[in-house]
């Protein structure tokens, strides 16, 4: 359709030398029928031919006014539709980067640390020290006791340690916007929580030494838990009735007001 009417007000913009030729050629031809009959024809005079031929510019001065309107629109509408392209181009190749950030946000932090060695090390020494309990939900703080026999223990304490380091750098790739912040919090929110709630003990030691240590960690974890308090409150106050959840309920209740 954009087409045919671009091709339709071509067609008329081609028509325009043509209409203001003949206007022109029509006011001579008053203009010297005026002459030869002023004499012999008085009633129709010079003046009269000059005034037809005034109205006869008139109407074209404003033929000329519309065909020109008429041009712009076509203009604007061009450079409407181009704008418009781009803006979907632009889009399009957005939603493709965030496509391909997605993909290698979950190649890279899908599992943190990816499973291995490092893991099934943690699995022992959280049997080992008796803490696999402390490991569900959110987590719970090792005791005192169990902080201080991993630190005792030299290999158990840099397992911990290497364990740590995974989610700090993690951590401080969200920080520095690296990583897409919601992408990271739907992800690893539960688990970055958890380890820092579980091994919050040995971190205040090692911060007690070193205020930089796990600070990354630490900031996110703290955010991220606030966060989740929030929201699961505000899924627990939808609940029931005078919630959302169940809006034909509301409904009536607000028609019954």
């Amino acid at each position: 359709m954009s087409e045919e009417r671009e091709l339709r007000e071509n067609e008329s913009s081609s028509e325009f030398p043509t209409v203001i030729l003949f206007v022109f050629a029509a006011c001579a031809v008053l203009i010297g029928f005026g002459f030869a009959y002023e004499e012999a024809k008085p009633a129709f005079s010079l003046s009269a031919s000059l005034r037809i031929s005034e109205l006869l510019l008139f109407g074209a001065g404003l033929y000329s006014v519309a065909l020109l309107r008429g041009q712009l629109r076509a203009v604007r509408g061009q450079l409407v539709a181009q704008l418009q392209q781009m803006e979907r181009h632009e889009q399009q190749l957005e939603d493709e980067n965030r496509l391909r950030s997605y993909q290698m946000y979950h190649q890279l932090f899908a599992r943190i640390p990816e499973p291995g060695e490092l893991t099934q090390r943690m699995y022992d020494i959280a049997k080992k020290h008796g803490f696999l309990k402390g490991l569900e939900g959110f987590g719970t703080p090792i005791g005192a006791d169990v902080s201080r026999a991993i630190q005792g223990d030299t290999d158990d304490f840099l397992s911990v340690r290497a364990f740590l380091d995974e989610f700090e750098k993690f951590c401080g790739a969200v920080q520095a916007k690296l990583v897409d912040p919601e992408y990271a919090f739907s992800m690893q929110s539960g688990r970055v929580i958890r380890y820092f709630t579980v091994f919050s003990p040995i971190i205040k030691d090692l911060q007690s030494e070193n205020d930089m240590a796990y600070a990354e960690l630490q900031k996110t974890a703290e955010a991220w838990r606030q966060r989740r308090r929030t929201e699961d409150e505000a899924k627990r106050l939808n609940r029931g009735i005078g919630g959302p959840s169940v809006p034909a309920l509301n409904q009536s209740r607000r028609a019954i007001r």
